[in-house]
């Protein structure tokens, strides 16, 4: 009996333990927003999706010549993004593109993003996109993360989403 309440205090302070480093982790999972299985997203569509670096994507923005789409959930979005990004998540982008539909079809260019290269998400949502018939899309792989690291600005909409 003592063996077993010694293992259900260890599998219980292990599973606390687990949670305080999830919140302490940048890029810890959320533990608030539903988990929705994507359908896998053949290779062979995410190659030919072009990609810009970081100076590239400034040019663009200056412009006024992009969309900029933020792949992340809605938690990372308003915790902080690139200035003018539009929130689509991964993990509810069917209703966020109905929601943003008429201006990912008006013509400019949508450029996605998520966290960082690492991150394969602003590859896929870049992908669904062209299969939903967004003409022109691209890939900036750089994320937040390297945003942030060239020293640029970050927008954070804690009351809620634009």
């Amino acid at each position: 009996m003592r063996t077993c309440l010694e293992i259900l205090l260890i599998a219980v302070a292990s599973f606390v333990v687990a949670l305080g480093v999830n919140a302490l982790r940048d890029n810890g999972l959320s533990l608030s927003t539903a988990y929705q299985v994507q359908e896998p997203v053949l290779p062979e569509l995410t190659t030919d999706i072009p990609t810009v670096d970081l100076d590239t994507l400034k040019a663009l923005l200056q412009g006024d010549m992009v969309m900029l789409v933020d792949a992340r959930d809605d938690a990372e979005f308003l915790a902080g993004h690139i200035p003018g990004a539009r929130s689509l998540p991964l993990n509810r982008k069917e209703s966020a593109y109905d929601e943003l539909r008429d201006e990912l079809v008006s013509g400019r260019t949508v450029v996605t993003y998520c966290v960082d290269p690492g991150c394969l998400d602003s590859t896929y949502l870049a992908a669904w996109l062209l299969e939903m018939g967004v003409g022109d899309v691209m890939v900036y792989p750089g994320g937040i993360k390297g945003w942030q690291a060239g020293d640029q600005p970050v927008e954070r909409n804690r009351g809620g989403l634009k």
